[in-house]
């Protein structure tokens, strides 16, 4: 397992891991975007962790 930064195309992998976790309002590619990306506090620091090309863990940080 590895842990790095977030990569533009980890969204799928991200909103899989969430979805599976209960957390179906940042299910949607939209709303992920919106929360993590482009939200009113600007983009979140986002963490993953990789295990053979899933994501597998999600960490971020939001700015207020």
């Amino acid at each position: 397992m590895i842990i790095r930064d977030y990569r533009a195309g980890d969204e799928e992998g991200i909103r899989r891991l969430l979805a599976s976790l209960g957390w179906k309002h940042l299910s949607s590619q939209r709303s992920w975007e919106w929360e993590f990306l482009h939200g009113p506090d600007g983009p979140a620091i986002i963490k993953v962790a990789e295990h053979e090309g899933e994501i597998v863990g999600h960490y971020s940080c939001l700015s207020m």
